[in-house]
């Protein structure tokens, strides 16, 4: 059996206060001959948008912004449009 997943501080997703919400941030522009670029990151081998959980009394623009500084070393940006969506992922606590 696989040990549980612990993010870069070493914390299980139990650890974190539920429930537990997420941002990632979608950092568009137009690149090389008007193309559409999005700024990515590389974790460890993985590429992803950066992102984040957020904190108690931390708004979405907030954890976004804390994501492009700690995660993409971007600083400077603000959200200029907030989506959410929901994902309801099964755990086998049945979560």
């Amino acid at each position: 059996m696989s040990s549980p997943y612990r993010d870069s501080s070493g914390h299980s997703l139990v650890d974190y206060p539920r429930p537990s919400v997420a941002v990632d941030t979608a950092v568009l522009t137009f690149g090389y001959e008007g193309a559409l670029a999005a700024l990515i990151v590389d974790d460890e081998g993985s590429l992803r948008l950066p992102g984040t959980f957020v904190h108690e009394r931390e708004t979405l623009a907030q954890a976004s912004m804390r994501a492009l500084r700690s995660k993409a070393d971007v600083e400077g940006l603000a959200p200029a449009n907030c989506t959410c969506s929901t994902t309801r992922i099964a755990t086998t606590e049945g979560g």
